[in-house]
């Protein structure tokens, strides 16, 4: 007589398998989107630290700060366009400064650093310490 030789998995082998990849993706998938996050967050304090730029050079031809078009077309996270992943505040204070702020919209709104704020000092703000939201 012929021993039968089984091919393929039990089931208790492939039960095991799925609580690998289950454990796997559960460990994986958070941090994956924080990193996701994160690199929205870098994206849109570039897009900040150049509409600052932009302000403070046309503060320095004509003494006062201005949301010309050129700045207000820049104030968009992501960049090139898309699903908004920050919406902005923008205000001139009456000290004659500025301050820009980022809010988290869409994906971004899990964020933990929360809101990004930028002033005409330079100073950046968030709702963690500065350095371990802005890079």
């Amino acid at each position: 007589m012929l021993a039968h030789s089984q091919k393929g998995f039990t089931l208790i082998e492939l039960m095991i398998a799925i609580v690998i990849v289950a454990l796997l993706v559960g460990i994986a998938l958070p941090s994956y989107r924080e990193q996701v996050r994160r690199t929205k967050r870098a994206e849109c304090e570039a897009v900040l630290l150049k509409a600052a730029s932009m302000l403070e050079r046309h503060h320095s031809a004509n003494y006062v700060y201005a949301f010309t078009t050129e700045v207000e077309s820049t104030l968009q996270c992501p960049p090139g366009g898309g699903d908004a992943t920050y919406t902005f505040k923008k205000e001139i204070l009456d000290t004659g400064g500025f301050k820009l702020n980022a809010i988290p919209a869409g994906g971004q709104t899990g964020d933990r650093c929360g809101t990004l704020t930028l002033d005409h000092t330079g100073s950046k703000g968030s709702a963690l310490t500065s350095a371990e939201c802005w890079r």
